[in-house]
């Protein structure tokens, strides 16, 4: 992986986990204290789950494979 795709995705990754917690609390709410469900807000959340975990595996798979 090139160096700057590297940095790019260590960002990315980094924006995106911040932003899956940054919407934890309202996903909390709606599910634990039946708030009024916000679907654009759950699926805004499902899509920071998949990038963060995405960009965290592109991550470790790039760092195993030594280049």
């Amino acid at each position: 992986m090139r160096t700057q795709t590297y940095q790019l995705t260590v960002i990315g990754t980094i924006l995106a986990a911040f932003l899956t917690g940054m919407h934890m609390p309202v996903l909390h709410e709606i599910i634990e204290h039946g708030a009024t469900a916000h679907w654009d807000v759950m699926i805004a959340t499902l899509l920071l789950i998949i990038l963060t975990v995405a960009g965290g595996w592109t991550l470790l798979r790039g760092s195993t494979r030594g280049s």
